[in-house]
């Protein structure tokens, strides 16, 4: 059957003659919506009727509203009620950057609700007609026109959940409107229930992984801000948003700006995106001081643009648990913010001089706080291939061995000292607004492992091994905090030792190199020295020996002859996730509570930017991503 089929016939009579049909002008997933005329007054309106896309139909010359198969009755009267919870919702909201609801009434076995009818056309519409995407001044008045109106329903509880250009009406005058709220959903006054139906709308490259897998819990303002963010992509490259798996596996290089586009934007953009919702803004009033106060960026370029994508329309994918449509649901797995390039140079000693001072040789195989000195050039498992030495390093390290099965680990001593942590004058434009404001950190001694935990340490402690990348060498990887902490339970029962996570503050103070650090990354400006992150490990895509992780310690240690703290894989910390604070504080903690842990160093599938020593990662703490592991401290 054709769509004009199912419309409403212009000069229709609604509601006993008081509304009159003049044009069709819009259908989606949940309805039809006309231009009419209240009789009385003549006086134009919008009118929306509720007709569900695959379920319903009109027979013949009827006006009477159907269900196209019986099994589908009980979805369309669900979701007829939650329509006409639409409409009571938008009776109540007064904000001028919203439609405004002014009457509803049932009939034709539906629902019908009258708006103001708004004289201009949707931002997807407006921007096809021009042939050209938005100014990024237009997009920033747009943006914060929204804002108004999010915060306006975010303070009721109720999330939009469908923004999108389409969505999005802008008048003569620029005046944006925001419109359809047929897939909202509301939380219930005590915050413990989402007043939801068995229907969830999803457009895709605009739904956020926690709309897409249905995982209501999950759902808050930061939602609508993903699809907010979705949307001035769009309207700023005039292209289609990013899918999730495309942010997730390529970061930045899934966003392809045009050059114009400031560093500013692109840094809102794409945090209002992040495929973890802890990870982007939690309210609109963070998009505003990001947008009021954040600092233009003339430096480098971060955003490389890989592949150009074509303009697509907006389709609304509709499912529920009767619905027969795939909307390519997935499940609610959020992968942390990736971070690293990184190449490391391996650490290689030189026998002569062990030769030269041959006493000591006996001292160092009797003294467990001593290294051993491996003679021969290491080896890259991955490839066969000789790495190149660092003649610079120390050869000796202060710090015990342990041995758990056969498997021994170095761990390294830390001496105490004062540093000053977060985004330190190093890092330069490169530095996100949570690594501020630096400040002065004082910390006890303690130990650090010289290497991540390897997949060889983890299987001895656990019996088994977790990782996507199978080496014995390799970092354990596809672990979360939860893991790390009965991994670290088990090797403290079989050491008897006090094994731990650092905090994030030992965590940057060892990645620096102690009291004297003053690098970028960990033990060196230039990145490709001392980590392993996308350029050498995620580029070489395939079957390439070079995707993926790495062994440890097969790149250039810091000074504290500690590896890989920048880049192979993220590494867990004891701490919540929290603000820093300007004060100067001794062996800080992190917060007493929190949602989510953190994680540092970047990996093999991030930027270099994310392999800064002060960059900072979270995610909750029983996420497994497969470039997340840990590093041991006591």
């Amino acid at each position: 059957m054709n769509t004009a089929d199912n419309l409403l016939r212009v000069g229709t009579h609604l509601n006993h003659g008081k509304y009159r049909i003049v044009r069709h002008l819009a259908s989606g997933g949940f309805g039809n919506t006309y231009e009419a005329v209240n009789a009385a007054f003549d006086v134009k309106c919008a009118i929306k009727e509720f007709f569900m896309s695959g379920v319903n139909h009109r027979a013949g010359d009827s006006l009477a509203v159907e269900v196209s198969n019986s099994a589908m009755t009980y979805t369309f009267d669900s979701a007829k009620k939650k329509f006409k919870k639409e409409a009571q919702r938008l009776y109540g909201i007064q904000n001028e950057h919203i439609v405004r609801v002014h009457d509803m009434f049932e009939e034709n076995n539906t629902v019908y609700y009258v708006m103001d009818f708004i004289d201009g056309s949707s931002l997807n519409k407006i921007m096809k007609q021009q042939g050209h995407p938005f100014s990024e001044a237009q997009c920033k008045d747009i943006l914060l026109q929204m804002c108004d109106a999010l915060r306006c329903i975010h303070a009721q509880k109720l999330w939009h959940m469908d923004i999108k250009p389409g969505n999005i009406m802008m008048d003569g005058n620029g005046k944006c409107t925001l419109i359809d709220f047929g897939a909202s959903k509301q939380t219930d006054p005590d915050g413990t229930n989402t007043v939801t139906s068995s229907v969830i709308a999803q457009t895709p490259g605009y739904a956020p992984s926690e709309q897409i897998s249905g995982n209501y819990d999950h759902w808050g303002p930061w939602t609508d801000i993903y699809a907010l963010g979705a949307t001035v992509y769009n309207l700023i490259t005039a292209q289609r948003p990013p899918l999730r798996d495309d942010i997730d596996i390529n970061q930045e290089k899934a966003f392809a700006f045009p050059e114009t586009v400031s560093q500013q934007m692109r840094d809102l953009i794409i945090r209002m995106m992040q495929p973890v919702y802890l990870n982007r803004p939690q309210s609109v009033d963070e998009i505003e001081t990001a947008l009021n106060i954040a600092p233009q960026n003339n430096g480098e370029n971060n955003i490389d643009t890989v592949y150009e994508k074509k303009p697509a329309d907006e389709e609304t994918v509709i499912a529920g648990k009767d619905s027969d449509k795939d909307v390519h649901a997935q499940p609610e797995v959020e992968k942390p913010v990736p971070n690293s390039r990184n190449r490391k140079k391996i650490f290689f000693y030189i026998a002569l001089s062990l030769l030269l001072i041959g006493g000591i040789i006996a001292y160092f195989i009797m003294n467990t706080n001593r290294t051993n000195v491996n003679t021969k050039p290491p080896v890259d498992a991955n490839t066969d291939s000789p790495v190149e030495a660092n003649t610079d390093s120390p050869v000796e390290v202060d710090g015990p061995v342990f041995e758990v099965n056969g498997v021994s680990f170095k761990m390294v001593n830390v001496p105490g000292g004062t540093f000053t942590m977060g985004g330190t004058s190093e890092q330069g434009s490169d530095a996100f607004n949570d690594e501020s404001p630096s400040h002065q950190v004082t910390l006890t001694a303690f130990s650090i492992g010289q290497t991540e935990v390897t997949q060889e340490l983890w299987q001895a402690v656990m019996g088994n091994n977790p990782s996507s990348f199978n080496g014995s060498k390799r970092p354990v990887e596809s672990v979360s905090w939860d893991d790390s902490q009965a991994f670290i339970h088990k090797l403290n029962n079989l050491t008897g030792q006090n094994f731990r996570l650092p905090t994030e503050a030992e965590w940057e103070y060892a990645a620096r190199g102690g009291s004297n650090g003053g690098t970028k990354y960990a033990g060196s400006d230039n990145i490709d020295d001392v980590a392993w992150y996308d350029v050498n490990s995620y580029d070489k895509v395939g079957d390439s020996p070079a995707y993926g992780t790495h062994d440890v310690a097969t790149k250039r240690a810091n000074s504290l002859v500690i590896y890989d703290m920048s880049g192979n894989v993220w590494e867990w910390c004891q701490d919540w996730y929290g603000d820093y604070s300007s004060s100067s504080q001794t062996n800080p903690q992190g917060p007493s509570t929190g949602s989510s842990r953190v994680f540092r160093g970047g990996g093999w599938r991030c930027s270099a930017r994310y392999c800064r020593v002060s960059f900072r990662g979270h995610n909750d703490p029983g996420y497994r991503g497969y470039g997340l592991g840990l590093r041991l401290a006591l």
